[in-house]
């Protein structure tokens, strides 16, 4: 399945000399994705001009935020929510797909005085309520799409996407591995 191929990539390059630390998302920054609809926050009322319709949106697995370096500001990143089988390491303990992380110009948007860890939102377009569990540092991205280059949502990696990316933080010239990222990947699904 994918999500075992992606589990023996990530336990391959992660025993590569010289990676300290790999994960899987749907994208990298500065890029990322971008969500849609009507920003909706349990028990609140938001007025017209407080409406976000657009917003970053970044799927990261395991380590996401310590490979990208960005640093947790209040709250937890993703929590296991138990194992998946037949999958033998951290990916077996795959993340609740209802919490989410988002960053802290969201944060002070929506709760300049504090709280929004524990609070639940959602987009207008998904029927489900998420959690929000962390807040992280912003990171600068260059666009022209108003609020996802400051508003940004992180939910937990899926081996559901229809893409994935490798982030890999090395203490190594990132060429030398290219050799072995392409066995590692080639060895999982050829």
């Amino acid at each position: 399945s994918r999500q075992v191929a992606i589990t023996q990539v990530l336990e391959r390059v992660r025993s590569i000399p010289g990676v300290q630390s790999v994960t899987v998302a749907s994208d990298m920054p500065p890029d990322g994705g971008v969500a849609f609809g009507n920003l909706e926050i349990e028990g609140r009322s938001l007025a017209s001009s407080d409406q976000a319709s657009i917003m970053g949106y970044t799927m990261g697995g395991e380590n996401y935020f310590r490979v990208v370096g960005i640093p947790l500001r209040e709250g937890r990143i993703f929590a296991p929510a138990g194992p998946l089988p037949g999958v033998p390491d951290w990916t077996a303990s795959h993340a609740d797909p209802h919490e989410v992380v988002i960053n802290q110009r969201f944060a002070k948007r929506y709760w300049p005085a504090g709280g929004a860890v524990g609070a639940r939102i959602r987009l207008s377009d998904k029927g489900d309520w998420d959690t929000i569990v962390g807040v992280v540092g912003d990171v600068q991205r260059p666009g022209v799409l108003g609020n996802a280059s400051t508003l940004r949502m992180y939910a937990p990696f899926s081996a559901t996407m229809p893409q994935a990316e490798l982030l890999i933080r090395t203490s190594i010239s990132s060429g030398s591995l290219v050799p072995a990222l392409t066995t590692a990947i080639m060895h999982a699904d050829p």
